[in-house]
């Protein structure tokens, strides 16, 4: 998808519809729910590798995600996005912790549960017509990711941290359309924040084309 993204965007022009290069331009938000691949038990044996006998509570977050993006038509089915997602904010509950350790398991446990919080993301897409009216959509790029960890130890709250970092995204879903202007649909989106942290959002999508 890449390789063939690149020779499509330095071969050939934009395409334009009526001569007019806003024709090109569509926009559309996807809502839907996500999840993580850290949960309460990876928690606990990750940070049980890294030397501490403690026991992780949970692993809580909200799971509400949405994307807002914005796109440019090129020829042969392709396009580039600029994306927004919310993949929503982890809190991390810890038990049976000794004093003497908090300071650097704190630190450690919001290391682990990074990589949630906003996204932003530059995609390419390519659009495979399957029948009249459907099409598939396959999306991949990069992403710069701002996270808000909480890390709490037996129901109080000791660290609120903030991180950033890159990981890089696929999606893929069906979508129908309805009329010259507006599209639905359902998407997969998959998240790589981190060798740690994964995320998996499933959303409906309503898009609209500017022509």
């Amino acid at each position: 998808l890449a390789v063939a993204f690149l020779a499509a965007l330095s071969s050939a022009p934009a395409r334009a519809d009526n001569g007019n290069w806003l024709s090109n331009i569509y926009g559309g938000i996807r809502v839907g729910d996500s999840t993580s691949s850290v949960t309460a038990a990876k928690l606990t044996s990750d940070l049980r590798a890294d030397g501490y006998q403690i026991t992780a509570a949970g692993a809580e977050r909200g799971t509400a995600g949405g994307t807002l993006y914005l796109g440019y038509e090129l020829r042969n089915n392709f396009a580039v996005e600029i994306a927004g997602t919310y993949v929503g904010r982890t809190r991390a509950a810890l038990e049976g912790v000794p004093p003497a350790k908090l300071g650097p398991l704190l630190a450690d446990t919001a290391h682990i549960v990074r990589g949630s919080g906003d996204i932003v993301a530059l995609e390419a897409r390519y659009r495979w017509p399957l029948a009249h009216a459907i099409d598939l959509d396959l999306r991949a790029g990069p992403y710069f990711w701002l996270t808000t960890s909480d890390v709490c130890v037996s129901g109080v709250d000791k660290l609120t941290r903030s991180d950033n970092g890159l990981g890089y995204t696929l999606g893929v879903g069906p979508r129908f359309a309805l009329g010259q202007h507006v599209g639905i649909g359902v998407s997969a989106e998959y998240f790589n924040s981190t060798s740690q942290n994964q995320f998996w959002q499933f959303s409906a999508t309503l898009e609209y084309h500017f022509r």
